[in-house]
């Protein structure tokens, strides 16, 4: 007897049947005439498999964003969209802008080049200098991006997070903002522009 083949097949019909009892408690446990939210979906699976699921795995290749000044990467399953700060679009000094966002987890991206030739410092933006406040609960750290120094803001808290790189290279401003209700994936698209991003006038 083929012991192996044996234990595969129990292996298969215990996942096989794993499976069947998260579909099945998803299926019962939402109220009658609801549905249950994707992020409610992937709270019950977890919960219930006891390790975290991602419903929504994507497999597209990362996709890259290139301008004169820089490139960097960004996910490929990003939706991207215009920039629609009127503020934004009405000031000359921006020389460019790109914003995308993810469906699940929800997460935000805005970047921003503008032209700042009277900044001595970063703490010359009213944005930057915003972050540093104590009350705003932001931790604050030294952060190299393609090979030139910036500063990293985070902060996490019970309705959403931030991650905020900050960088003022040859009086130019490059503001790179990501938001979302996933710590963890900010971290992971964040550490996907860090690994990639190179300036061209470095």
């Amino acid at each position: 007897m083929d012991f192996g083949l044996e234990n595969m097949k129990k292996y298969l019909f215990l996942i096989i049947l794993i499976l069947f009892g998260a579909g099945a408690f998803i299926y019962f446990s939402r109220p009658a005439g609801s549905n249950l939210t994707d992020n409610e979906k992937t709270q019950a699976l977890t919960k219930l498999l006891g390790r975290k699921v991602n419903l929504t795995d994507d497999k597209r290749s990362d996709a890259t964003y290139e301008d004169k000044l820089l490139s960097f990467k960004y996910p490929g399953n990003a939706v991207i969209y215009e920039y629609r700060d009127p503020s934004v679009k009405a000031n000359k000094s921006f020389l460019y802008t790109f914003s995308y966002d993810i469906k699940i987890p929800k997460t935000v991206f805005n970047y921003s080049a503008e032209s700042r030739s009277e900044m001595q410092t970063l703490d010359d933006d009213s944005s930057y200098r915003l972050r540093t406040l104590p009350e705003r609960g932001y931790q604050k750290s030294a952060y190299k991006l393609g090979g030139v120094e910036g500063v990293l803001f985070k902060k996490d808290d019970s309705t959403s997070s931030e991650r905020s790189v900050f960088i003022l290279h040859k009086n130019i401003l490059y503001t790179f903002v990501f938001s979302g209700s996933d710590p963890e994936t900010l971290d992971k698209v964040l550490t996907l522009l860090s690994s990639s991003a190179k300036f061209k006038d470095k």
